[in-house]
């Protein structure tokens, strides 16, 4: 551990003389940025070799025990690459203006030529056009001295459009704020690294047993026991679902129920006679969030060309809908596997095309994301041996079914925003009068409520109005003072016909009944794969009964 403390000590010290070679250089005046000068900073950057000495460092101590020592705790190497390259671009972006310079020693003769006028450049907040754009911009307006500091924010907010100009959109356009609105797009856009890991994602043709097919881009995971599908696809596709019960376990024991599974057979674009039948279990929740995370803007790669790649568009962010397990990666896997350079994906030959995985750079916003995938699917013995015999299960509908089926086909619409309308369907059942002395019961809560009302004036005011209101809409009635004993039960109809609550279920009298409820309206809405996914309560109780 003795050497180990050395060298990051003189490791330390290297870093500590880049720093001051970088800050010499921001604050050196323009007159003393000659050539000579600038050759000689570069020269001594490069004489630093602190990748040799990191390299000796990381063979002497092993990755246990390297979490004792906060230069690897705190990626201090990084810290410092970022640093040296900052410098070292700086350095030869200011030698070409001078090695550019000359002196003038005749008047130039040749005739004007009148050009057409430079237009300033757009950025979109697309990294593959961040250097273009940082030099046209730094040419014409940055380095441009006849511009006041709020003539560049302006001409800057006009040059960048979409995801940039985000960024700058709540920047006011005054004198102070160029420099930090410049640097804010150097920030985000400029000497960035990012680890992308690229998953195993072929893009495939499914099809389902009616012959309807269409594509999806599917995801291979090794360590999955069975295929997945989205909802979505199903749809899409027109499946025919088979019930089934079962559970999907996942990382850090998570699980999630399924309930559905259909049979589809995935396709190959290359290859004609490969065709891959699986059972695949229907997920209502993505399978994964976007793969690859972020764009992959190196591309030039050598190794991968002319390779007929599963996933041609792999370096960019993409939906999975489908995803394969060990036993069809095992189907489709073939013998040949390409390596390329360290930073670059590896290529393997599957009977769906090239498929790429590993980990490469890409220049955008450091962002520490991990996806693991690995399923493990538990299932009813019976009803899967009913399930492989394809048995048809058609039934005639209960009349409670047939309500149900009737609702949605009687108020189904589809709004201006597109999304479908339906009433749920309630089953309300006639009100009836409670066993006991019921009249005392309501007699007590109504002396609370005048209690209650008698201490707030503003809140009494408050209720008197809404009760009013109601009453001229004919919501509700008064009760006839008559009506003590013979007509009380007129009195208990308060739901009317023409009165229509959206999605409010209230008017409980216990928790118990209000989790009941809950559950048997869960239990109707899934019978038409309908899952609600917002509920809100005043009752802690009552959301943890909640199924997801």
């Amino acid at each position: 551990m003795a050497e180990a403390k050395e060298l990051i000590i003189k490791l330390e010290d290297i870093f500590i003389r880049i720093s001051k070679i970088r800050d010499n250089i921001k604050k050196c005046p323009k007159a003393r940025l000659t050539r000579g000068y600038l050759e000689t900073k570069l020269q001594s950057l490069e004489e630093y070799s602190y990748k040799t000495v990191n390299g000796s460092l990381s063979k002497i101590v092993s990755r246990d025990d390297r979490k004792q020592f906060e230069y690897f705790s705190q990626d201090v190497y990084g810290s410092c690459e970022d640093k040296y390259a900052d410098t070292k671009a700086n350095i030869l972006d200011l030698m070409g203006p001078v090695l550019s310079q000359s002196p003038v020693t005749k008047e130039s003769v040749s005739p004007q030529v009148k050009l057409s006028r430079i237009q300033l450049p757009t950025f979109s907040g697309s990294y593959e056009d961040w250097p273009a754009f940082k030099n046209l911009f730094k040419s014409l307006v940055h380095e441009n001295t006849s511009l006041s500091e709020v003539q560049k924010l302006h001409y800057l907010k006009l040059s960048v459009i979409n995801e940039a100009s985000i960024l700058l959109k709540h920047i006011q356009v005054i004198e102070a704020n160029y420099d930090k609105a410049w640097q804010m797009l150097i920030h985000r856009y400029d000497n960035k690294r990012l680890i992308v890991s690229s998953m195993l994602t072929p893009v495939v043709i499914v099809k389902n047993q009616e012959g309807h097919s269409t594509v999806l881009k599917a995801l291979i995971d090794p360590g999955s026991q069975g295929c997945l599908i989205t909802e979505k696809a199903v749809q899409l596709l027109k499946c025919r679902r088979y019930p089934i019960k079962g559970t999907i376990f996942g990382v850090g024991s998570t699980s999630s129920r399924v309930k559905h599974v259909v049979q589809v057979e995935v396709l190959s674009k290359y290859e004609t006679e490969s065709n891959l039948k699986i059972k695949a279990y229907v997920i209502s929740k993505p399978l994964t969030g976007q793969i690859p995370t972020h764009i992959i803007s190196s591309l030039s790669w050598p190794h991968l060309e002319e390779l007929s790649l599963a996933d041609s568009e792999y370096h960019r962010p993409g939906s999975i809908d489908l995803l394969l397990g060990v036993d069809e990666y095992a189907k489709i896997l073939q013998n040949d596997v390409i390596k390329g350079p360290p930073g670059s994906p590896c290529a393997q030959k599957t009977s769906l095309g090239w498929i790429l995985f590993g980990k490469v750079y890409s220049d955008t916003t450091p962002e520490r994301s991990i996806i693991v995938m690995h399923q493990t699917i538990a299932i009813n013995d019976m009803l899967k041996v009913l399930w492989e015999q394809d048995i048809d299960n058609k039934r005639k509908f209960t009349e409670e079914e047939e309500t149900c089926e009737k609702i949605y086909k009687d108020t189904h619409i589809r709004n201006d925003h597109g999304r479908y309308v339906v009433n749920l369907p309630l089953k309300v059942d006639p009100p009836r009068a409670a066993e006991g002395d019921t009249r005392s019961i309501a007699l007590k809560r109504l002396l609370q409520l005048k209690q209650k009302l008698d201490k707030n004036k503003g809140l009494k005011e408050s209720y008197n109005h809404v009760i009013n209101e109601y009453m001229e809409l004919g919501h509700i009635e008064e009760v006839p003072d008559k009506d003590e004993g013979k007509l009380y039960p007129m009195a208990s109809k308060i739901l009317k016909e023409d009165l229509y609550v959206d999605d409010i279920m209230s008017g409980f009298d216990s928790v118990e009944e209000a989790i009941e409820a809950g559950k048997q309206l869960q239990d109707i809405l899934q019978k038409g794969w309908m899952n609600l996914q917002k509920w809100s309560s005043n009752n802690l109780e009552f959301l943890k009964s909640i199924n997801p």
